[in-house]
């Protein structure tokens, strides 16, 4: 089955595609950056740097699998997505793209990726009712990615778009929750000390809360607007560090461990905070459904505290 891969970041999506037995025979992004770490990770994939409003559909081989994940930072809750934000507006036209490229090709199948509000934005029906007069059936999924055996809670959108005439339903299952203490390694490191000149305030009284909540151990983001953190036996949550009275980020091997890509696939040094654009030391998000890989232990990122 060969796949193309539209907003492709630093792979995971491709990734999955390639551990399920798909080829992934081309892939775009209008990030370099982007461009760059996905064919680090699939260098047998062609590649374009553009902008996919303006692609040329005809120089796109045939395929039988469409992966897209539009901007995702105008639908999502962490950077706010107010009517009329030029800059939200232009993220939110990037789904476009997925109906000009699937009325040139017509795949057989179409996987759509974003945040869960993707499903509230005012042009999602529009959006819907385009791709249904293009032949496809429309099926949203809405997956937390541990109950797909990946230690983080996760939750993202999918739409299953088929050439069939009924939505095609996925039977996922539920598994066990993964513990965020699966992949971190709580004695590697340099671990820094939260109680330090210059800590930001919030960051404190996170800590300060976390410790009431769940001991000297847990997980808690290093931004946002989290209040006590999360214990290190449960899941942890797309972009949180643990900490504790020493703190350690997350190294980018771990930010691939959770979602459970395999060893070895390359990571950008810098990853970018969420909803912020990439700059040249901070490449591609990384996306994609979870998928079964080796976690190893070596030097994971998290944080711990000591009385």
């Amino acid at each position: 089955m060969n796949v193309i891969d539209l907003f492709a970041g630093a792979g995971g999506f491709s990734t999955g595609a390639s551990m399920a037995g798909c080829n992934v025979a081309w892939a775009a992004n209008h990030w370099p950056d982007a461009v760059e770490w996905h064919s680090r990770n699939h260098p047998d994939a062609a590649h374009i740097c553009q902008d996919l409003h303006q692609a040329d559909w005809s120089q796109v081989p045939a395929h039988d699998l469409m992966l897209a994940s539009p901007c995702c930072q105008g639908h999502s809750k962490a950077r706010g997505k107010a009517s009329g934000n030029p800059q939200h507006d232009a993220r939110r036209s990037t789904a476009w793209a997925v109906v000009s490229a699937a009325e040139y090709r017509r795949p057989p199948a179409i996987l759509v990726e974003n945040v869960p509000e993707f499903l509230d934005w005012q042009l999602y029906r529009p959006w819907v009712l385009a791709m249904q007069a293009l032949g496809y059936a429309v099926s949203p999924h809405v997956v937390d990615a541990a109950d797909l055996g990946a230690p983080q809670n996760r939750i993202r959108m999918f739409l299953v778009l088929t050439q069939s005439a009924q939505p095609l339903k996925l039977n996922l299952p539920t598994l066990d929750h993964l513990p965020a203490a699966s992949f971190i390694d709580f004695e590697a490191g340099r671990w820094q000390p939260i109680e330090k000149p210059g800590r930001a305030a919030a960051t404190l009284e996170r800590v300060r809360a976390g410790r009431a909540a769940h001991g000297d151990r847990f997980l808690i983001s290093y931004y946002g607007n989290t209040k006590d953190g999360k214990i290190a036996g449960s899941p942890h949550r797309h972009h949180h560090h643990a900490r504790s009275l020493g703190h350690r980020r997350w190294r980018p091997h771990a930010h691939a461990q959770p979602v459970g890509m395999p060893v070895g696939h390359e990571l950008p040094r810098h990853l970018p905070a969420a909803g912020q654009p990439p700059s040249r030391r901070v490449s591609a998000r990384q996306r994609g459904m979870p998928y079964p890989g080796q976690p190893h232990h070596q030097g994971a990122a998290a944080s711990r505290i000591t009385p």
